[in-house]
């Protein structure tokens, strides 16, 4: 079947074909034939621009111009041609995945979330297999194939080995940020697990939903493990009186319970601030430039950290707001690394 997603390759391709047929015009009839290898432009095989149509199988094509080395020429079109049917195959299958379960509330429990999933690897596929190959006078194509179902097994398989990953986790036990970090470990496999799920339905059109249910309920672990995690902030420099209240009422908005006394508080946080502002042509300049310091309740560093911040506007006084809203965010960031490594 021919998809949508290859019309503008394939008016590509026919402006190739006419280009090249203008130079081929050009040349004298005493000229010999390309060798086998590589084919004269007017043989362009099928594929070339429209792809081959088989049950169960996914095609991809690239190109790339004869220009320097010949085998790095053909691994740029291999890598088109992957990139290709990859594309190809997302947009086969509309609609949301019925597994995509998100973390919903706060600045904190979005961060959270976004910390969680930050290191789950991008949509890839094994299986995939140069079907043809062609060489005309100035570019390589490649023909990339993929048997969808062979690639739904391998996926399905790496599934089945987080699934079993997750049946040696343990019940949470201790404080809040103890069993923060305990949960952290099942929330990253889950979240490899979604995005595996979601390969699964998009190669083979078909879903599993076999651990919704557990990650809907560790998300809700999550959120209570955050509603009740507790922070105690202090300033160990000037700049740093001066803006701590701003920084703890952008850090309460986001979701955090900042304690007055570092007793009541499961992590505290040491903020040092240098303060540089400027006025250029009207607009005002806010630069921050902080050390931040995690330390768990028996006073030990579990993480630190040096975010910079900046704001710009043309009201007084915004741009430090603006910059202040931003040196939360990255606090917020830090505070996520440290109770979810």
């Amino acid at each position: 079947m021919k998809t949508s997603s290859h019309v503008k390759s394939f008016y590509q391709v026919l402006w190739l074909v006419f280009i090249v047929g203008l130079v081929a015009g050009c040349q004298t009839s005493t000229s010999k034939p390309q060798a086998e290898s590589k084919a004269t432009d007017t043989n362009f095989p099928s594929w070339v621009t429209e792809l081959p149509v088989k049950s169960g199988w996914a095609y991809g094509v690239g190109s790339a111009e004869l220009l320097g080395d010949p085998s790095a020429v053909a691994q740029l079109a291999r890598n088109r041609a992957r990139l290709d049917l990859i594309r190809s195959l997302k947009v086969s299958i509309s609609g949301q995945s019925i597994n995509q379960i998100t973390v919903s509330g706060n600045g904190v429990e979005q961060a959270a979330r976004q910390r969680v999933v930050s290191n789950v690897d991008a949509f890839d596929v094994e299986g995939l297999e140069v079907a043809e190959s062609y060489t005309s006078n100035s570019h390589v194509f490649v023909l990339m194939a993929l048997d969808r179902n062979k690639a739904g097994n391998i996926v399905k398989r790496q599934m089945s080995e987080i699934e079993l990953e997750l049946e040696k986790s343990e019940p949470l036990s201790g404080s809040v940020l103890e069993q923060l970090k305990q949960l952290s470990p099942s929330l990253r496999l889950e979240s490899q697990w979604l995005a595996k799920a979601e390969q699964y339905r998009i190669l083979t059109g078909r879903t599993d939903t076999l651990l919704n249910d557990r990650i809907r309920q560790d998300n809700k672990k999550l959120a209570s493990l955050l509603d009740q995690l507790k922070l105690h902030v202090t300033a160990i420099n000037p700049d740093g009186e001066t803006l701590l209240p701003a920084v703890r009422a952008e850090l309460t908005g986001k979701g955090f319970i900042i304690r007055p006394s570092q007793q009541d508080a499961d992590l505290r946080l040491t903020l040092g601030v240098i303060k540089r502002s400027q006025v250029e042509n009207g607009r005002e300049y806010a630069h921050l430039t902080s050390i931040v310091e995690l330390l768990d309740p028996e006073n030990r560093l579990i993480m630190q950290g040096n975010p910079k911040a900046k704001g710009v506007s043309g009201v007084v006084g915004r741009a430090e707001e603006k910059a202040i809203e931003q040196l939360a965010d990255e606090i917020m960031n830090l505070v996520m690394a440290a109770i979810l490594p």
